[in-house]
C-alpha cells in the first residue's frame, strides 16, 4: 500500500513538471511565432517604402495632405525639414503630374493600426487608390517620416517605425522600432520643377565643369547678363555673340529739299563696332515733320553708327536732337 501511494506520488509530480514544460514550450512557441510575423512585415514594409522613395523624384514629409485633396498641381515647397511627420508624399517617375492624377501623388501613412499608400487625390476630387501594407496579425504602433536635406548632397528621410503582434495574450505581444535613412537613388532624374537649396546662391555647372547641350521648350529668364560665344535665332538663323540695346542721341543735320543727308553717331558706351555687325533703329516719334529714316549701318572702319535720312519737303529740313531706340547685333 505503501509503495502504491508512493508510485502515484512521483506520477503526480512528474504530470506537473511535464505540464509545466509543455506550457512553457507553447509559450516559446506562441511568442516566436509573433516575433517572427511581426519581423516579417517589418522587413516587407521598410523594403517597400525603400524602393518607392528610390523611384521618387520628389519626397515632402508633412503633417497634412489637405493640398493634395485640392486640385492643385504638385507642391514641392518643404516647410518641415527636421520634424517628424505623419505622411509622406511622394511623386514617382512613372506618374502623371496633373491636378486630376489618378496616380500622383503617392501617400505612405498610418491609419487605426494599419500602414496604407494612397495613389491619386482624395477628398471632392475622389481619384484616388488606397492599399494596406500591413496585415491584421500587426498593429502598427507608430510610422513617423522625417525629412532632411543633406546639401549639396541627396535628401535623407528617416523612418520612425513600430509594429506589435495583434493579440490580447501579454506573451504574445513583440515590439520593433526602426529608425532608418534613405535617400533618393535616381538624383539626376527630374520630372518636377528643379530648385536650388537657397535663393540666388548656386550655380549651374562651372567655368570648369561646363554641361555641353541645353535643351529648353518654354521661356529662358536671365535677370541681369547673358553671356554666350554664338547665338542663334533658329537653326538657319545668322550667328550671333551679343545682342545690345537702349537708346542713343541722334542730331539729324540741315538736310536739303527732297534729298539725303547722313549723320554718324558713337554707339552706346562700352561696345566697339565689328565687321557684321547689324543694327536697328527707331525714330523718335517727334522727329521733325518731312525727316524720314531710309537706313542705319554699323561701320567698324569708323566705330560709328551711320544714319541715312530723307527730307521729303520741298524745303530744307534741320532736325533737332532726340533719343532714338536702337537694337545692335553683334
Amino acid at each position: 500500500m505503501v509503495e502504491l501511494l508512493i508510485y502515484i506520488g512521483i506520477f503526480a509530480i512528474l504530470a506537473v513538471a511535464f505540464s509545466s514544460i509543455l506550457v512553457t514550450f507553447s509559450r516559446v512557441t506562441i511568442t516566436q511565432s509573433s516575433k517572427n510575423e511581426v519581423s516579417s512585415q517589418l522587413s516587407f514594409v521598410t523594403q517597400k517604402i525603400q524602393r518607392m522613395i528610390s523611384n521618387a523624384s520628389h519626397v515632402v514629409a508633412t503633417n497634412s495632405i489637405e493640398d493634395t485633396d485640392l486640385g492643385k498641381a504638385w507642391d514641392e515647397v518643404d516647410n518641415n525639414l527636421g520634424v517628424a511627420q505623419k505622411y509622406l508624399v511622394l511623386k514617382l517617375q512613372e506618374d502623371e503630374n496633373s491636378s486630376n492624377s489618378e496616380t500622383t501623388p503617392t501617400i505612405i501613412y498610418l491609419d487605426g493600426g494599419v500602414i496604407k499608400v494612397r495613389k491619386g487625390r482624395g477628398g471632392e476630387i475622389g481619384h484616388s487608390t488606397t492599399s494596406e501594407l500591413t496585415t491584421d496579425k500587426v498593429v502598427v504602433d507608430k510610422l513617423e517620416f522625417t525629412k532632411f536635406v543633406d546639401y549639396p548632397g541627396r535628401d535623407l528621410i528617416e523612418i520612425d517605425l513600430a509594429l506589435s503582434y495583434n493579440s490580447e495574450q501579454e506573451q504574445e505581444q513583440v515590439s520593433r522600432k526602426l529608425i532608418l535613412g534613405t535617400s533618393k537613388a535616381y538624383a539626376a532624374i527630374f520630372d518636377t520643377t528643379l530648385l536650388p537649396g537657397a535663393n540666388n546662391n548656386v550655380d549651374v555647372g562651372s567655368s570648369g565643369y561646363k554641361w555641353k547641350d541645353a535643351f529648353f521648350s518654354g521661356t529662358l529668364k536671365v535677370d541681369t547678363e547673358a553671356q554666350v560665344k554664338t547665338l542663334k535665332v533658329s537653326d538657319n538663323g545668322t550667328p550671333m555673340s551679343g545682342i545690345y540695346n537702349g537708346q542713343i542721341t541722334v542730331d539729324p543735320p540741315n538736310i536739303g529739299a527732297d534729298s539725303n543727308g547722313t549723320v554718324s553717331v558713337n554707339p552706346p558706351s562700352g561696345i566697339t563696332i565689328e565687321s557684321g555687325d547689324r543694327v536697328f533703329l527707331t525714330p523718335n516719334k517727334s522727329l521733325k515733320s518731312g525727316l524720314l529714316m531710309v537706313g542705319a549701318f554699323a561701320n567698324s572702319s569708323t566705330n560709328k553708327i551711320d544714319i541715312t535720312l530723307r527730307n521729303t519737303k520741298s524745303s530744307a529740313v534741320n532736325g533737332e536732337v532726340r533719343s532714338w531706340y536702337y537694337l545692335l547685333i553683334k
